[in-house]
């Protein structure tokens, strides 16, 4: 099981030990039932831990979808733009693509 969050939701935030035999849900509500933060599935193997302030958007595609707000992940420790976030980057232009004998 993974779990996702952003820092700023959780920060604070305390959870009762959990010990038994219990489902994923019953165990993920008794670890946020002091915290008021709630949690959604994003697929079968992953939660996403839910600031309770953060309104559901309507009208998304899914009914069951939460807008998040923008969480930025970097590998160096600190917020980077994604336009500063040195990255290596190859141009190949068509007519190239069209010379090069690619098996479909």
């Amino acid at each position: 099981m993974q779990i996702a969050y952003e820092t700023a939701v959780a920060s604070g935030a305390t959870a009762p030990a959990v010990q038994g035999t219990m489902n994923t849900e019953q165990a993920l509500a008794r670890l946020l039932s002091v915290s008021g933060l709630r949690y959604s599935f994003t697929n079968a193997n992953t939660v996403t831990i839910l600031d309770p302030a953060v309104a559901v958007e309507e009208g998304g595609s899914d009914p069951g979808a939460t807008m998040l707000d923008t969480i930025t992940v970097t590998a160096g420790g600190f917020s980077q733009s994604v336009i500063e976030a040195p990255a290596s980057v190859t141009v190949i232009p068509a007519e190239e693509l069209e010379r090069r004998p690619y098996a479909r």
